[in-house]
């Protein structure tokens, strides 16, 4: 079983961006704890404040299926109808080649 990489595309509803963005910080912080979890990367986009994306990376299935189980993605995925303006768009991907990120790079603000 290999990694498994997802993109997650968020359609969010007029005045619902920062309770959204909120809640992928709190699975964020949820993160440091899986040790399965490599990568968790939420963005915004440049150019229209209705789309946020996130960029997921998991060791295999099973530590997707541990981080997708946990108490705070759970509560998130309850408020998505309120905070979505339409369906997530995800793509489940498979890693090829990448550049991993260095130790001491910076973080986003927020």
């Amino acid at each position: 079983m290999g990694k498994v990489a997802m993109t997650c595309r968020l359609p969010v509803r007029p005045g619902h961006k920062e309770s959204l963005l909120t809640g992928l910080r709190a699975i964020l912080e949820e993160t440091y704890s899986e040790a399965g979890t490599e990568l968790y990367l939420v963005l915004e986009s440049a150019f229209d404040d209705t789309t946020v994306w996130v960029v997921e990376m998991y060791r295999d299935e099973n530590a997707y299926i541990t981080h997708r189980g946990s108490e705070v993605h759970k509560a998130l995925e309850h408020e998505l109808g309120e905070l979505l303006d339409g369906d997530p768009e995800l793509s489940f991907l498979r890693p090829v080649a990448m550049k991993p990120l260095h130790p001491d790079a910076e973080q986003a603000d927020g």
